[in-house]
């Protein structure tokens, strides 16, 4: 199950502005960029989140589709903390095809308690 298309980056415009004027965390296994969400279009300033994951992390579709498959279902059960207005683009790096859930879970969590796209003191533990 995929996220709600509201919930995606869709036009190059988008990651166009996020590469441009966001704010950079990095882990191992990732690399997140955040921008705030000032879209004249939209009325609801929603949080939308953008993966990006290249050929050089593995030439197989099927391992890059369980990478990405696994940062959706973080990002899922991760929503209820998420606060919105921001523009998220989560890029993957070589290390991540080895990781398992938990681990891109708990990574993913300490990169955006890090750029404040999530509230670190939230008192709720995840695993």
């Amino acid at each position: 199950m995929s996220l709600p298309r509201a919930y995606r980056l869709r036009h190059r415009r988008d990651f166009q502005r996020v590469y441009q004027q966001g704010r950079r965390r990095t882990s191992t296994n990732m690399s997140v960029l955040v921008c705030l969400n000032s879209s004249k279009f939209e009325t609801v300033s929603m949080t939308r989140f953008g993966i990006v994951i290249g050929k050089k992390i593995s030439k197989k579709a099927v391992v890059r589709n369980l990478v990405k498959r696994r940062i959706k279902a973080a990002l899922r059960q991760l929503s209820a903390q998420i606060s919105p207005g921001k523009m998220v683009v989560i890029g993957c790096r070589s290390g991540i095809t080895q990781c398992e859930y938990p681990e891109i879970l708990q990574e993913l969590k300490k990169i955006l308690v890090a750029l404040e796209v999530i509230d670190g003191n939230s008192g709720r533990d995840i695993l």
